[in-house]
């Protein structure tokens, strides 16, 4: 539901390719987004959720001046439109 709400794609959305999840605003991210999802806001603890569950971190960018890192989470069942592959995401 986070990726498919429309006031949170600034914040949270696919790849163009929709392989992975992109978060390019991690402070903001972490105080709006998170609490409607969860009972906290800690982008740490949101990131040990996501590796429990097979999620990594890759490099689709790089950063360039003083922007702000993209970071992009995949995991191969865990595709934009591909519902069926859900059920094969399990807790480690």
């Amino acid at each position: 539901r986070m990726l498919n709400d429309s006031s949170t794609n600034n914040l949270i959305h696919w790849s163009t390719d929709g392989l992975a999840i992109c978060i390019p605003e991690v402070p903001e991210f972490s105080r709006n987004v998170l609490p409607q999802y969860f009972k906290h806001n800690n982008w740490p603890s949101f990131i040990r959720q996501l590796n429990l569950y097979g999620f990594h971190r890759v490099n689709l960018a790089k950063t360039e001046g003083g922007q702000q890192q993209t970071y992009y989470f995949m995991n191969e069942h865990f595709q934009r439109d591909n519902h069926s592959l859900l059920g094969q995401i399990k807790r480690r």
